[in-house]
């Protein structure tokens, strides 16, 4: 319970209502830790993956990619749910509340076309996040 209330407090300061490309490396490494993981990244791992990042050395991609693909926390939590169930676990982790069925829908049919990959999905969902808030403005 108290990683979850911390997830929620750094997702509140991590995010802003800001498209991906638009976050600092450490705002975009929290935003996958927090939407693929359903928690915060620790300080050591946050550390790391941000240096990796500035030397040149990895990607914002190539750590997505890695967390979906490779990381045994992520393939035993989510590897094995469905499209649907991914769509809602991701978009719960992101903004700590249920969605309205027409979100994971949406998101389901991007899914199962693969206009959007399971790798690529917390990017999506920020990004149209950010949409909605311009738009809003």
């Amino acid at each position: 319970m108290l990683s979850r209330f911390l997830s929620a407090i750094v997702l509140l300061l991590a995010f802003a209502p800001a498209a991906f490309a638009e976050l600092t490396t450490s705002q975009q490494i929290q935003q996958l830790y927090i939407g693929y993981l359903g928690r915060a990244a620790d300080a050591a791992g946050l550390a790391y993956w941000s240096e990796e990042v500035d030397k040149g050395n990895i990607t914002i991609d190539q750590i997505r990619v890695n967390i979906v693909n490779e990381q045994p926390e992520y393939l035993q939590n989510y590897g094995r749910l469905s499209n649907a169930e991914l769509a809602v676990k991701v978009y719960e982790n992101l903004l700590n509340r249920a969605p309205d069925q027409a979100g994971p829908d949406y998101w389901v049919g991007e899914l199962e076309s693969g206009a959007v990959p399971p790798a690529s999905l917390i990017i999506a969902y920020i990004n149209g996040i950010s949409s909605e808030e311009d738009d809003g403005k």
